[in-house]
């Protein structure tokens, strides 16, 4: 992280160790000298802390596969002995927050190197100009943003008369004061005994009372919004508070542009201030309120991270707690989180083919999770009604109360079905077949008449066609057959910018990922135009360092329509990917002379 803050105090970076074992990663501070020494940092090590580490220059390439290569045997530095790649995945603001609002209240103790690198981080991530903090680390000042990482850096023993505190104060103030805070905050601070319980509509904890059958139990919602739900409910069902402490009779103090005892907390409720709403209350809401041998060893490896990493079987009285069977899946983390999603179960399925049985019970899963208009959801099959979006309480985040289709997700199943239809040609072949044909039927649905379809988890129409695009060429479309395709390849083609990439969602330059996932999907798609194919490449290959590295650029990835985060590992993953492909296709011809 550059130290935009120079002023701010920092622990000494050539202490830190990263840890990961079972995909699970922890940085660990060394005191001790003689642990020092026993444990030395590694590339990945340094790589992760920004620091200078020894890597091999090479020639500038000419040709695509040697680009790739180059982006490999960088990348391949950074894997772990355990197969997996390490990566941060920053982006949101509001996960410190609960963290160390957490700690405070239970009395848990923060480590000091935690401390000093959580103020640094913090700092430098402040708005330059008005020195507040957004929804995620792109994003404007809200008063969410601000109030909450004030209040951590509050925890955290910075001084409010401290300049960046004065300075964030005076942005919050203008924004209104925390009393405009959106619900998950009024919820946080409310816990924290620095916002009256008044001043929140409710989350009642009585609705997991009710029966499944009715529409708006809690079983029923997405799932991070029924994780979510269970302990907030708990918690405001007791109105917990904190302990009054010094700090917390001073922050009621700080946070608001008047005196906290004259706050009318039932005029709070509905109070959120302008710029942090994403999503209005509605009105409903407001009534109730490769093959190279050089590799191999590097791809054996990861082989057996994504063995060890698929789930054995399914969770503890999951009928029960309203989760889904899980047994045979893969997910977006590791093993223990155990949450199934249909498109990282897909990815296993296609990455682990050879691990016959556990992948019948992968596709078994797979086969039972379409929903009844083809498509497939992220983490289960649907169970709420629409309607329930009228009781989004968030303001920040959409489509949050249920599950949804996406077609990044139906397009990874596809694939996954289809490689493993050629492997296994006897294995529940009809039931493959009807599945794939209904999802087929989705993707032509969901394609937007300008021709590009919409991605919920990366950013944002050149993430989504990768996956369609592959879907339909799985399934015999391609440019040359398919108005589908045609369509698809055409909004492609018309935001490729003049230096060759993509960046759309519209960003002020080109991206590396997002011309990587155009780049795949015009591929995929077999468009005829491979001029336009190869202005991307060089942009590709323009971007790479001499030692084969690129560089991070704007977030990556989405979640809930409005929140960014950042996925570090995709500069690698689909540039080489797509440089890799562009070579085999087109028989590695010299791109720069």
């Amino acid at each position: 992280m550059r130290d935009i803050n120079i002023n701010t105090k920092r622990t000494d970076l050539l202490k830190w160790r990263l840890k990961a074992k079972n995909g699970r990663q922890t940085w660990h501070y060394l005191d001790d000298e003689d642990e020092i020494k026993n444990w030395p940092q590694s590339a990945i090590d340094k790589y992760s802390l920004g620091l200078p580490f020894k890597t091999k220059e090479f020639i500038k390439p000419t040709k695509a596969l040697e680009a790739a290569k180059n982006g490999f045997k960088f990348y391949k530095q950074l894997q772990t002995e355990g197969g997996h790649w390490t990566a941060d995945c920053g982006g949101p603001m509001f996960l410190t927050p609960g963290i160390v609002i957490s700690m405070y209240i239970t009395q848990i103790p923060i480590p000091e190197s935690w401390r000093v690198e959580m103020i640094r981080y913090l700092f430098n991530r402040a708005h330059p100009v008005d020195g507040g903090w957004g929804l995620h680390t792109e994003h404007h000042s809200t008063v969410f943003g601000t109030a909450m990482n004030y209040v951590v850096l509050r925890i955290l023993g910075v001084d409010a008369d401290h300049p960046s505190m004065v300075k964030a104060r005076l942005t919050l103030h203008k924004l209104g004061g925390a009393i405009s805070i959106p619900s998950w905050g009024k919820f946080w601070l409310a816990s924290l005994n620095v916002y009256d319980w008044d001043g929140i509509n409710p989350i009642p904890p009585e609705l997991w009372l009710f029966p499944y059958s009715f529409p708006f139990h809690p079983a029923r919602y997405w799932i991070h919004t029924r994780v979510v739900y269970l302990p907030m409910g708990y918690i405001y069902g007791r109105r917990f508070r904190a302990k009054e402490t010094p700090l917390i009779m001073q922050l009621r103090q700080e946070l608001y542009t008047q005196p906290y005892e004259t706050i009318n907390w039932t005029k709070a409720r509905g109070n959120i201030a302008e710029v942090d709403v994403s999503v209005p209350h509605s009105k409903l809401l407001k009534f109730v309120n490769s093959e190279d041998p050089t590799f191999h060893e590097s791809s054996l490896k990861a082989l057996k991270y994504i063995d060890y990493s698929q789930f054995r079987k399914d969770p503890v009285n999951y009928s029960r707690c309203y989760r889904a069977p899980t047994k045979g899946a893969w997910g977006f983390s590791t093993r223990d989180q155990g949450y199934f999603v249909s498109d990282c179960t897909s990815i296993g399925v296609k990455s682990a083919i050879e691990l016959q049985k556990r992948v019948y019970q992968a596709i078994d899963l797979l086969l039972n999770n379409q929903n009844s208009d083809g498509g497939f959801a992220s983490f289960e099959k649907i169970r709420g009604i629409s309607f329930l979006e009228w009781i989004n309480p968030s303001e920040m985040f959409g489509n949050i109360m249920i599950e949804y289709n996406y077609p990044e997700c139906t397009s990874s199943v596809i694939t996954a079905l289809n490689t493993f239809s050629k492997y296994y040609p006897d294995y529940r072949a009809e039931e493959i077949k009807e599945t794939c044909e209904k999802a087929i039927n989705y993707i032509h649905d969901s394609q937007r008449n300008d021709g590009s379809w919409y991605g919920s988890w990366g950013i944002c129409f050149t993430y989504a066609a990768m996956f369609a695009l592959e879907c339909l060429a799985s399934y015999g479309e391609t440019y040359e057959n398919s108005e589908s395709v045609r369509k698809g390849c055409k909004f492609l083609i018309t935001k490729q910018k003049k230096d060759g990439g993509w960046e759309y969602v519209q960003h002020e330059k080109s991206q590396v990922v997002n011309t990587s996932w155009a780049l795949l999907a015009l591929m995929y798609a077999k468009y005829p135009y491979e001029k336009d194919i190869r202005r991307g490449i060089q942009l590709l290959m323009s971007r790479q360092l001499s030692n084969g590295e690129w560089k991070q650029e704007a977030s990556e990835g989405v979640f809930s329509k409005y929140c960014t985060i950042r996925y570090p590992s995709y500069k690698f993953i689909f540039t080489i990917w797509a440089l890799g492909k562009y070579a085999k296709i087109y028989n590695d011809p010299i791109v720069f002379k």
